[in-house]
């Protein structure tokens, strides 16, 4: 508001929105969109206050922004790990990989989408720093390949049984997380979760005759919706 500028840069459709890099005069430079009716901070990823004298620490500046296998990805500076390259699902914004690890921004360009895959420019501090130079590489980004499970299946031993339900109580309250073997199986409700209904879900279609859950329950299957649990193989 008033007369200063926000700069409004990188404007990217994105699930019917327009997403950009602006800054309000509160958080810095950071992730916005607009949705054809308001602007809104999807995420202020660089939390660092503002310091006088020494400003731009404060903003995550997000830039080269492309869409990629249905996910907005961007670089970004977290204010601890530099520039690198970051992502946001529709839900939730994170860092894809600390290429350079540490502080040091690994400078990330040149973003392109190529034969199902994402492919950049990144420099990761050990390779192409020939005769003292600081040289980027081309780097590629390729989406996990969708695994098939069973729900109601998650130690992934073949069978549905009550050490299945064991495995998720251990998992949620015995800091046992390997007990799980496919998060996806554990979500007996299929809501993108795990907790304690789901291990009493699993009971009650075994003793008790409840309904089945979702499927992929009678033979193995991929998730018919979208979360952010994971699945090894199963």
């Amino acid at each position: 508001p008033g007369p200063e500028a926000s700069n409004p840069t990188g404007m990217t459709v994105y699930n019917g929105a327009i997403y950009f890099s602006a800054e309000e005069g509160i958080h810095g430079y950071e992730l916005w969109r607009f949705d054809g009716a308001n602007a809104e901070l999807v995420a202020n990823i660089n939390p660092n206050p503002v310091l006088d004298g020494v400003d731009p620490i404060h903003h995550s500046n997000p830039s080269h922004f492309i869409v990629f296998d249905g996910i907005l990805y961007f670089v970004a500076d977290d204010g601890t790990h530099g520039e690198e390259l970051w992502s946001y699902d529709g839900h939730t914004v994170s860092m894809v990989a600390d290429i350079w690890p540490g502080p040091v921004g690994s400078n990330i360009t040149e973003l392109v989408v190529f034969r199902d895959a994402l492919y950049f420019t990144a420099n990761d501090g050990e390779h192409g720093g020939e005769l003292g130079y600081s040289v980027s590489t081309l780097w590629r980004l390729t989406p996990e390949p969708e695994v098939s499970f069973r729900r109601g299946d998650p130690n992934a031993d073949g069978q549905g049984d009550v050490s299945d339900a064991v495995s998720i109580l251990l998992h949620l309250f015995g800091g046992q997380t390997g007990a799980v073997a496919c998060e996806k199986a554990a979500d007996l409700d299929d809501d993108g979760f795990l907790d304690l209904t789901d291990a009493v879900s699993l009971l009650g279609v075994l003793f008790l005759g409840a309904p089945a859950p979702p499927e992929p329950f009678a033979a193995c299957g991929l998730d018919p919706t979208q979360d952010d649990l994971s699945c090894g193989t199963h």
